[in-house]
């Protein structure tokens, strides 16, 4: 045995998807590991530009809050007046304008719970002025600074100077709000001083411990630290801390100052011009971004793991598949490719056992049901036990019989009829999938396909017609293989397969009568169909059409014909026949009629070398030539409809004039010449005639004095009663009462 070489194609397809489904898994870890990395750091970042927002929001409230209770001081001139005062005695005057300053200093506004006092200096006269009293510079320094350290002229000279602009301010542990009003180069002027509670700006700062454990710190315009939180105070700001601080700020980098890495966050206001800064420890952050690291790296390991015992457990079942393969080989010899796979071989040597099998089962299959379709099937035969014993349901169950006729005139030859068959045994059990087991053989120009039923219960009759249907079509429109289809009955058992070949081939011999091109039912043959009479007035209607000139109207009633008789539900090809010949009768008669020679050959129906649609072309070519004759001598529509009108005032006088008599000097069916009358003019033929006749008495009326019995005589009325009648219908009035009134217009 020749050794055969097996690429482990089989193994690689399934490593490759456990392969491809862990570098998937590990790049998404990987992508969901930075993405929440990512995420976190933003989360930081929104939450500290979010602390910076509200402080940046609460001190704007604070410092607007305060410029509204300075422009009130400035709007008081009683505030004002002691600007002039100078240092020294002061008078009476100066004494009662301080007086009044101070009273109207108690009575301002503080606006903000953060506003703690007010005291405004004025200094040309080198003195205070707070809430409660007067007081000098020493004075107000022990007032005011009692508890800190800062020197008197270091205090002094933060209370003093002299601010154009508003700011916030520090002297020792207290924060202030000063500006000097109004503003000038000469000494009259005043600094309003706003004190700051310094317990409840310390808990507004100390708010924000809470989140990330920030250090906020607030800065002057000149990043002088005015204040900041507990966190921040920890921090040892110098010039140089501060320079670093605000440098890590703008580049986005950790800064570190006093040994401790920070990320910086900073803002500033624009109103005010007071920085604000916020500084988070960078181990906090690096903490959660090691806990993410440790979740995801135990998340990869896991699926390492379980990657790994998915591979182990393919490697295990595969060598069964080899063992398999191992016993094929002993077994197939068949010749294999070099770069076969697993499956591959397995499939070659599969397909190499069923092809011994099913060719010898196939051949006596053909061989048992061609011998029942001739009918010679015997119950001794040694292939009719094999092929009892392996398809009862086609031996026993029920069946049906088809015949298909290839309808191109050329010869084919035996391959392309191997091709055929082939090729309709595929289509039909792409139709029937399993409910019908389709066998297909040649016999003679014919292919036979036995339709055995699968399915409980009596076949299906209906659905078989219509599977029929779909495949025939589909085999003339995608293929180009034109077929005419004969069907039987059901038959039960292989033992009346004959019958049903016999009654297939009784079907498809109608093809002349019903057409070729389609299914033919076995059923239809032998009932006769649906009754259909081709009726006088149909004829009398055709040979109007005809000698009309109107093909289209004789085309559509033809037309309608053979939709009733061969198409809705087809009649018996007996009274097909018979109708053909009819129809033929008819047009040649009309043809009789003008002498002329050319006629429909009737034989052909007899001989059968027609069929029904080709036939009708026929008959449909000589209507066609007979009516562009009719055009020739036919009146055109006008010149019909002046005929009859002309017609009529010739004769409304008979009493008997009506349709029919008009219709019968005409040559035509009175029922046509009313719609005719009535579609070029919009009015009923019979209305028409009557009208005509009481315009004729109108006239009678105005210009004789004749009766109406005489009138009724001269007008083709029957009497004076039915005058009367048809007149007052069309005018409203009696004839009597016309002529009275046309007697009395006349007498005026």
């Amino acid at each position: 045995m020749k050794h055969i070489f097996v690429k482990k194609k089989m193994l690689y397809s399934l490593l490759v998807p456990y392969l491809l489904a862990g570098i998937f898994v590990t790049a998404f870890l990987g992508y969901k590991y930075n993405t929440s990395i990512k995420e976190l750091k933003q989360s930081y970042d929104n939450e500290n530009e979010s602390v910076l927002g509200k402080l940046n929001r609460e001190v704007d409230y604070l410092v607007r809050d305060i410029e509204n209770l300075v422009v009130e001081v400035e709007l008081d001139n009683q505030l004002l007046k002691p600007l002039t005062i100078s240092e020294g005695k002061r008078s009476g005057s100066e004494n009662y304008s301080i007086a009044m300053a101070l009273m109207r200093l108690k009575n301002i506004k503080k606006y903000n719970h953060l506003i703690e006092d007010i005291l405004l200096y004025y200094r040309k006269g080198g003195f205070f002025l707070n809430t409660i009293s007067i007081r000098d510079e020493p004075g107000i320094y022990h007032d005011y600074n009692s508890n800190q350290t800062v020197e008197y002229e270091e205090w002094k000279g933060s209370l003093t100077r002299i601010f154009p602009q508003g700011r916030l301010v520090t002297a020792g542990s207290s924060i202030f709000y000063i500006v000097t009003i109004p503003f000038n180069e000469q000494t009259e002027n005043c600094n309003v001083i706003v004190k700051i509670d310094t317990n409840g700006f310390d808990e507004l700062m100390n708010d924000y411990n809470l989140v990330n454990a920030n250090a906020v710190c607030l800065f002057d315009s000149d990043m002088t630290l005015i204040a900041s939180n507990e966190i921040g105070k920890e921090i040892p700001w110098t010039k140089e801390s501060i320079d670093t601080a605000v440098q890590g700020a703008k580049d986005g980098q950790a800064a570190k100052i006093g040994g401790i890495s920070y990320h910086v966050y900073s803002a500033s206001s624009d109103k005010n011009g007071l920085n604000y800064l916020l500084l988070t420890n960078t181990e906090t952050l690096n903490t959660q971004i090691r806990y993410i690291r440790i979740v995801y790296t135990g998340g990869g390991i896991l699926i390492a793991l379980l990657l790994f015992i998915g591979l182990y457990g393919v490697a295990v079942n595969y060598r069964h598949i080899q063992s398999i393969i191992e016993r094929l080989m002993k077994n197939n010899d068949k010749e294999c490719e070099s770069d076969y796979s697993e499956f591959d071989y397995i499939n070659n040597a599969l397909n190499a056992l069923e092809e011994k099998m099913h060719g010898q089962e196939r051949a006596v299959l053909d061989n048992c049901i061609r011998k029942a379709i001739y009918g010679l099937i015997d119950d001794e035969d040694s292939n009719y036990e094999h092929l009892f014993k392996h398809q009862e349901n086609l031996c026993r169950g029920q069946s049906v019989i088809a015949v298909f006729e290839n309808c191109t005139p050329k010869e084919r030859e035996a391959k392309e009829v191997k091709l055929d068959l082939f090729i309709i045994g595929n289509v039909l059990r792409d139709v029937f999938e399993q409910d019908v087991e389709c066998w297909v053989l040649a016999v003679y120009d014919w292919e036979i396909v036995a339709l055995n039923w699968c399915k409980e219960g009596p076949v299906e009759e209906e659905y078989l017609l219509n599977g029929l249907k779909y495949a025939r079509k589909f085999l003339e429109e995608r293929l180009e293989l034109p077929y005419t289809v004969g069907v039987s009955e059901p038959v039960c058992g292989i033992g009346e397969f004959s019958r049903g070949y016999k009654e297939a081939m009784e079907a498809i011999e109608e093809k002349q009568v019903l057409g070729e091109n389609q299914v033919i039912c076995y059923e239809t043959v032998k009932n006769g169909g649906h009754h259909f009479e081709y009726s006088i007035e149909m004829e009398k209607r055709l040979k109007n059409y005809i000698r009309l000139g109107d093909y289209n109207k004789s085309k559509s009633e033809i037309e309608a014909i053979y939709d009733e008789a061969f198409h809705q539900n087809p009649i018996s090809p007996e009274a097909g026949k018979l109708l053909l010949l009819n129809l033929i009768k008819t047009v040649n008669e009309i043809a009789k009629e003008r002498n002329d020679p050319r006629q429909v050959d009737s034989k052909a129906v007899l001989k059968k070398v027609y069929t029904a649609h080709t036939m009708k072309d026929e008959i449909l070519n000589m209507v066609d030539y007979l009516c562009s004759q009719s055009q020739e001598i036919v009146d055109t529509t006008e010149n019909r409809k002046n005929q009859i009108r002309q017609y009529v005032a010739d004769h409304y006088k008979d009493v008997n004039l009506n349709v029919a008599m008009i219709a019968e000097a005409f040559h035509l069916n009175p029922s046509y010449l009313s719609r005719f009358f009535k579609e070029e003019t919009g009015e009923n033929l019979l209305n028409y005639i009557n009208h005509y006749r009481v315009e004729r008495v109108k006239e009678l009326l105005t210009s004789t004095d004749d009766t109406i019995a005489f009138i009724s005589s001269e007008t083709g009325f029957l009497n004076a009663a039915a005058l009367s009648r048809t007149f007052k219908k069309f005018e409203g009035i009696t004839p009597g009462q016309y002529k009275a009134i046309h007697q009395s217009k006349d007498n005026k």
